[in-house]
């Protein structure tokens, strides 16, 4: 591979390199794919300042070291979809809420049209499939990179799709946070101990919830959180 290399260590990978205002953070718990991509990324656009992280609490600690420097950076994330801890979307709008310039393309091994509604309505720019040719991913890494990036690009293993079709699903922190108690087994009582609020306003913050998925009871509300993700049981 030609071109100046970065090591990958993620402590070390914040350190700027000279001459570019753009970094990347590269967040996937997948050793084989983190670095693999992390090694074709640095072949297409070698001198670019990338940083790897196995988990979104660490990714989210090196965007902010990143965004942090002196000099104006503008930052791509790179974020898997499952991961442990912090994922899902989750994780997505936690990222969205750092301030700076940044970019988030969402990555996920399974494309579903109610998966990638809800990552964009999430606030993720794009979603590309881990089943697309990498070379199709680096050309969504260029277009970022080069801010022609149009908000809602969605490359699926197929190729390029037209996201404006599918319904975006949003659903605020709060409502995120109420539903994966809900996937836990907890009562209106106990959400309402767990946030210290009303039952009352637990019972609506439920309600907001199912209204936000387009379910009508804790059971599908379960099963729309499991084929979104966020649960695995």
């Amino acid at each position: 591979m030609g071109g100046a290399m970065t090591k990958v260590k993620p402590e070390a990978s914040t350190n700027r390199l000279p001459g570019s205002s753009q970094a990347i953070v590269l967040v996937d718990d997948h050793p084989l794919i983190r670095h693999g991509l992390a090694a074709a990324i640095q072949a297409r656009f070698p001198g670019l300042n990338l940083a790897l992280s196995s988990t979104a609490e660490e990714g989210l600690i090196l965007a902010r070291k990143i965004l942090a420097w002196p000099e104006p950076t503008r930052l791509l994330v790179l974020l898997d979809l499952s991961l442990p801890g912090l994922s899902g979307l989750s994780a997505i709008q936690n990222f969205r809420d750092l301030a700076g310039p940044i970019t988030i393309i969402t990555l996920s091994g399974n494309d579903e049209d109610l998966r990638v509604g809800a990552c964009l309505g999430s606030g993720a720019d794009a979603f590309v499939s881990k089943a697309a040719p990498v070379e199709m991913l680096l050309d969504v890494v260029q277009q970022s990179l080069s801010t022609s990036l149009k908000s809602g690009t969605w490359l699926s293993a197929c190729g390029f799709r037209d996201s404006s079709t599918i319904q975006r699903l949003k659903i605020t922190g709060r409502q995120l946070q109420v539903l994966l108690m809900i996937c836990s087994g907890a009562s209106n009582r106990d959400i309402a101990n767990e946030l210290e609020i009303t039952e009352i306003t637990a019972k609506t913050h439920v309600s907001g919830v199912f209204k936000a998925l387009g379910v009508a009871s804790r059971t599908q509300a379960i099963l729309m959180a499991q084929q979104l993700g966020l649960v695995t049981t």
